[in-house]
């Protein structure tokens, strides 16, 4: 059976998916339903959380500052993403191209 994780790391490693099982492919509704699944886990897990907490840093452009708990959640979400972006930027002026970055290859790669 070829499930979606196996056609998206085959596609991404650069094959051709085999059309051959594509028949017992999961399901549009399965897949809705597991995302549906994992989005209401990822809600839960935030909702038990206090996002609306405030959190001190000692330093900051101005000084010593505060930021709201969500602030520094998304904080910690893109800032790796910011600078993935700068890198890939810089090699492409080099003439280089970047090697794949997306968070949900390196997923479905095995997190090699």
């Amino acid at each position: 059976m070829v499930t979606a994780m196996t056609l998206l790391t085959t596609l991404t490693r650069g094959g051709a998916p085999d059309t051959a099982g594509t028949k017992d492919a999961e399901s549009t509704d399965a897949l809705e339903a597991a995302i549906s699944k994992a989005q209401a886990d990822l809600e839960a897990a935030i909702g038990s959380t206090a996002i609306d907490k405030v959190v001190a840093f000692p330093r900051g452009p101005k000084g010593p500052f505060e930021a709201p708990a969500v602030a520094v959640f998304l904080q910690a979400l893109t800032h790796g993403q910011h600078h993935r972006g700068q890198n890939a930027s810089r090699m492409r002026q080099l003439g280089v191209t970047p090697p794949m970055t997306d968070f949900i290859v390196w997923v479905a790669l095995g997190r090699p």
